[in-house]
């Protein structure tokens, strides 16, 4: 019989380090907030990282910590954020979103549960290995092809964009395979390079998700609670420093002046209708930044931190609702469930959403660009705070992590292929993952995404166990066995 500390290993040690490096930080450079904000990461992280498991929720809540704490952190100990927009009570606004955070973790842990996972542990055979390469090559294919794009397919949009997603899934499942030990690494580098190249030809920055996906996939193998792991797995994972470090620099340089010069391109027809053509203009583009990069490398680096900090907006709610503006007493709740729970697909007259900017200038007070190609939210916990005020805003945080822990949790008991559920998991959770999502969007994304993965990864199953069968049992394709639970009677007599 498991218990929930067996499953949450870092529970305790997470509050521990939390405790320690938020206090050494208070004292040593007198600076409470960012010792609050270690002690929120450490324990959210803690909190939420299952034991055996791909770290979705522990990479989701990194991400967004990291919107709300970047621009505290740059701005103490180098200089202003570059921000177009005056801000309100940035601290108030950090506060509460950290506070937030540790609140979101807390749902995500009591949806998602303690109930078992499946370890893909032995080596799975290299042909097994091979096929599925294959299967991840040719779903792919279509990338090099034509370049998708479900937008035009209004009314079904999302449902292609969620079926399409599924090729991830699959991918995360070969990467599984072969980092369990199969010792194929070169599958793993032929199919990160071959999803890579077409992710740099997209109007938005899609490069970012084949980097994500690596990343979990290789953080699933991380057990920092084992002391054999730090023996033995710490040094591998102290060389993916260098990566990072180069991940990092070339987010700068895309976001120093190669974003604005492509989708520029874009925009005004110039970028070609090709991949290669588009692949070009991204290489001549960064060669073209590069130099000015180098030569003022801290405000490159400023405009990065000023791209991730998301508090800005918040800061704004908070001072003006409902001092100007009324909270909207659920008003973006209920459009979130109609929205959520009924598909345009089989509700064509169902309203059509307002933009994201549109809650902006309504509850921030800022009057932000509003057109086909951009929209600028407030984030999540901003609008629950306008729905709300401060105590709705913790109670609907939680409730939202609550109800992504059960899809958590749903998505583990449903897809019945092992091998299928790491790539489920980070498909679905990757699309609530920024911290400035609408919230009315993410509640319908999560939604549809969890009953499209169910339905394919219920009609893949029956083909990849074909495909991909062997001789002897393949521990990553076979579901477990199903047994009742043991009932202890009682003895001796009445």
């Amino acid at each position: 019989m498991t218990t929930v500390l067996s499953k949450y290993p870092m529970t305790w040690p997470g509050l521990a380090f939390g405790l320690l490096t938020g206090g050494l930080v208070t004292i040593l450079l007198d600076f409470p907030m960012a010792g609050l904000s270690f002690l929120v990461l450490s324990t959210a992280i803690g909190l939420t990282w299952r034991d055996g498991e791909v770290p979705i929720f522990p990479f989701v809540l990194f991400y967004q910590w990291t919107s709300i704490s970047v621009g505290m952190f740059w701005e103490r100990w180098v200089g202003p954020v570059p921000d177009p927009y005056p801000p309100g009570d940035l601290e108030q606004a950090i506060f509460l979103g950290l506070i937030g955070i540790l609140v979101l973790a807390v749902g995500m842990r009591l949806g998602a549960g303690r109930g078992e996972v499946t370890r893909i542990s032995d080596p799975v055979d290299r042909q097994v290995v091979s096929r599925l390469f294959w299967i991840v090559v040719a779903v792919f294919a279509v990338d090099y092809l034509v370049i998708l794009n479900p937008k035009v397919y209004f009314g079904a949009d999302v449902i292609i964009e969620k079926a399409m997603a599924f090729r991830y899934v699959l991918l995360l499942g070969l990467w599984g395979l072969v980092l369990a030990g199969s010792g194929n690494r070169i599958y793993l580098a032929a199919s990160f390079v071959w999803i890579f190249i077409p992710s740099f030809t997209g109007y938005y920055s899609g490069f970012k998700l084949p980097i994500f996906l690596l990343f979990l996939a290789y953080a699933t193998r991380w057990e920092p609670w084992s002391r054999v792991w730090w023996r033995r797995g710490a040094f591998r994972t102290i060389t993916l420093v260098p990566v990072g470090a180069l991940v990092l620099f070339l987010a700068v340089l895309w976001q120093a002046g190669v974003k604005k010069e492509t989708r520029t391109a874009y925009d005004s027809g110039e970028a070609g209708t090709s991949r290669v053509e588009r692949v070009e203009l991204l290489a001549n583009s960064a060669q073209g930044t590069l130099p000015s990069v180098l030569a003022d490398f801290e405000s490159a680096v400023a405009g990065l931190v000023a791209r991730v900090s998301y508090v800005t907006f918040f800061s704004r709610v908070l001072e003006h609702v409902p001092d100007v503006e009324p909270h909207a007493n659920g008003e973006l709740l209920r459009m979130a469930f109609l929205n959520g729970m009924v598909p345009r697909f089989f509700y064509p007259e169902k309203p059509v959403l307002p933009s994201d900017s549109a809650y902006t200038r309504r509850f921030a007070g800022v009057w932000v660009q509003q057109d086909a190609q951009t929209s600028i939210s407030i984030g999540y916990m901003a609008e629950f705070y306008a729905d709300w005020g401060t105590a709705g805003m913790f109670l609907s945080v939680l409730g939202y992590g609550l109800w992504m822990g059960l899809l958590h949790r749903g998505l583990r008991r449903f897809v019945f292929v092992p091998l299928l559920v790491p790539g489920a998991l980070v498909i679905l959770l990757l699309s609530v993952m920024p911290f400035e999502h609408q919230f009315v969007k993410g509640f319908g994304a999560l939604n549809m995404g969890f009953a499209v993965t169910i339905i394919l990864a219920t009609l893949a199953a029956p083909a990849l166990r074909r495909i991909l069968s062997h001789d002897r049992l393949n521990p990553a394709l076979q579901p477990e066995p199903w047994s009742p639970p043991s009932v202890h009677m009682p003895t001796g007599k009445a």
